[in-house]
């Protein structure tokens, strides 16, 4: 039951976060804001982000990848300085690493080979977390807590079972002084 609850939640929210419209805008010298359906990312985040997928589609996959495993990543794939499809990538088939020169290494292994994806061709987007890396794992973060509350659930159940009696008694051949009693 919890599988399929967590499974229904995560549906729930991609889904219905999927269904929202997407806007891009652009800013205007007076601060306000006017449609930008005109940019070269209107066409990718609006309309196509890539050959395989609709744009509900590729915001599902985004917050059911943060909803399950803390984190999304996109691929720009790029012909020239242009970007031409967004991809998303299986999050826990990446690693994300904290180089000696402060910048991250993103290294995705698919069918068994590993490759180096670029910070500039790579959206990541953080659940929360702690360390400004990678978003925290909801689901084991969330197993834990669970796991903690059912064994107190079934503890309690153990004691009000037996009508709040005890289940046994333990006894002395000596007499226990007051500061050992307790």
């Amino acid at each position: 039951m919890q599988l399929s609850t967590v499974w229904v939640c995560v549906r729930l929210l991609s889904e219905s976060v999927s269904t929202l419209p997407l806007k891009l805008y652009r800013r205007l010298p007076d601060g306000s804001r006017e449609s930008a359906i005109d940019h070269p990312l209107y066409r990718l985040l609006c309309r196509v982000p890539n050959a395989e997928m609709t744009p509900q589609r590729f915001m599902l996959l985004v917050v059911a990848s943060i909803c399950l495993r803390g984190n999304a990543f996109v691929e720009k794939k790029m012909v020239g300085s242009r970007i031409v499809a967004l991809v998303p990538l299986l999050p826990q088939c990446m690693k994300v690493k904290r180089q000696d020169n402060g910048r991250l290494k993103y290294t995705y292994t698919e069918n068994g080979a590993e490759r180096d994806i670029p910070e500039k061709n790579l959206m990541h987007i953080r659940g929360f977390g702690l360390d400004g890396v990678c978003g925290m794992l909801p689901v084991t973060t969330g197993r834990e807590i669970f796991g903690s509350a059912m064994a107190v659930e079934e503890a309690a159940a153990k004691v009000f079972a037996q009508g709040m009696q005890a289940s046994g008694i333990l006894t002395s051949d000596t007499a226990l002084k007051p500061e050992v009693a307790r």
